[in-house]
This record gives structure tokens, sequence and C-alpha cells, in this order.
């Protein structure tokens, strides 16, 4: 666990200093009124850097803690899957359960907030980059500018679809442990209480229960699954294709005339 979380926080800290230095060399290459920074005044430009710097270090850091929570999540449940194939006591894995779904919905209920703040953030960005694109095509006119101008403003959505991933996974974890519980045999005291050979009630029991509790990752009430995420992916993309094909359109025309 604490070699996940280190690779996790090296990673982010290497996307963190890769969107500083795209936001840097974005105001080099671009049009510093496209980038929001004052012509010939240094000291605004070095404090807007700044800002930005340390504004996207604090959103780094939420992300950290969404995804180390996810983790610790993930490895709960596998530890859960793991003592009750060990002991195959039903009465004590209802009891772990019980206990597991809950902690699962104090987490979750802990850090939903930063995931609706993060993705108002994100989409507020979205939104002002989809108006400065239809506004002002020519902004992607440029291969290595719109590169570097992308390189910062896109890596914020794509850290939080992979966040919202991971918190599915939590989600789709719970899912699977019923299937994986009802592959198992159990020894059978009563041989009058099988109706037939193979079917244990007290397993059969606790699948049940473990599929109508519908443990997972709930953000305000809303489970999380992979599903929705992978919606949310696609309106991404196609807003992304949009945004794209206007660029390219605006070329064209430009060059035509």
């Amino acid at each position: 666990m604490r070699h996940l979380a280190l690779r996790e926080l090296m990673d982010l800290l290497g996307l963190w200093a890769a969107m500083v230095t795209f936001r840097i060399l974005a105001s080099v290459f671009a049009d510093e009124c496209a980038m929001g920074l004052q012509t010939g005044d240094a000291w605004q430009d070095a404090l807007a850097l700044g800002s930005y710097s340390l504004a996207m270090l604090c959103v780094v850091a939420i992300f950290y803690v969404q995804l180390h929570t996810s983790s610790a999540l993930e490895l709960a449940i596998d530890t859960f899957s793991a003592n009750f194939f060990e002991t195959k006591n039903i009465e004590s894995a209802m009891e772990e359960w019980n206990i597991l779904q809950a902690l699962i919905r104090c987490a979750s209920s802990r850090i939903e907030c930063s995931f609706m703040v993060l993705a108002a953030s994100c989409l507020a960005s979205l939104v002002l980059l989809a108006t400065e694109v239809w506004a002002h095509p020519e902004y992607l006119h440029k291969p290595l500018p719109a590169v570097l101008w992308l390189g910062w403003v896109y890596t914020p959505v794509l850290l939080l679809l992979y966040s919202l991933t991971r918190a599915a996974s939590v989600t789709e974890k719970c899912t699977r442990v019923a299937p994986f519980v009802n592959s198992w045999d159990f020894e059978e005291d009563d041989e009058d209480s099988c109706i037939s050979s193979g079917l244990h009630h007290g397993r059969q029991y606790i699948v049940q229960y473990m599929m109508q509790s519908e443990a997972g990752f709930y953000v305000k009430g809303v489970r999380l699954c992979s599903f929705t995420v992978m919606k949310l992916c696609y309106g991404f993309g196609a807003l992304s294709f949009a945004l794209l094909s206007q660029a390219m359109t605006a070329a064209l025309e430009a060059r035509a005339r």
C-alpha cells in the first residue's frame, strides 16, 4: 500500500510539473493575450503563473486524496474476500460486510464534495475553452502552441475522469464479491437442508444479502459505476471532437481566403 501511494504521489507530482511547464511554454510560444497575461508586465505575468502553479498543486493534492481513498477501499474489499474465503464463516462474514459497506459509505461521503467541486471547475474550464476556441479558432492553428495550450487545460479534466474511474472501480469490485462467493464450496452439516447436491442455503442467503445491500461508492446519493464514468468520457470526447472540428474548419476557411 505504501509503494502504491508513493507511486501515485510521484505520478501526480510529475503531472503537476508537466502542467506548469506547458503553461510556461505556452506563454512563450502562444499569444500572451490568449494566455491571460499582460503584455510587457513581467511582475503580473509571474504572479499569474505562480497563482496557477499553486492552484494546480492544491488540485493535485485533492486528486491524491481521492486516489488514495479509492485504493484503500479496494484493499479493504480484497481483504474481506480473502478472510471470508479462509474462514468461510457466514455469520462473521455478514458482520464484516456490514462494517465494510459502512466504511465505504463513510469514506465516500467525506470526499464526495471534492468530486463535485472539481467537476464544476473542470466543466467551467471546458466551457471557457469552448468559448475561446469558438470565438478565436486561430489559437489552434499552429501545432506547437495548440499542444502546449491544451496540455495545461485538458490535464485536470483527464485527472478527474481517472479519479472517477478509480472510485467507480470500488463499486464494481463490490458487485463482483457476491458472484465470487457464489462459486465457493461450503461444508454442509445437515444433509437434509440441501435440496440437491451443490446447493447451500447459507451461501445463497449471504450472496443475496450482498447483492441487495448495493454497496459501493456513492456521490450525493448516486451510486457511481463504470457505466456513468463511461458516459462522461463519451461526452468529453464529443466536446473535444466538436472543438477540433471548429478549429479545423476555421483553418480551412482562412487558407481558402
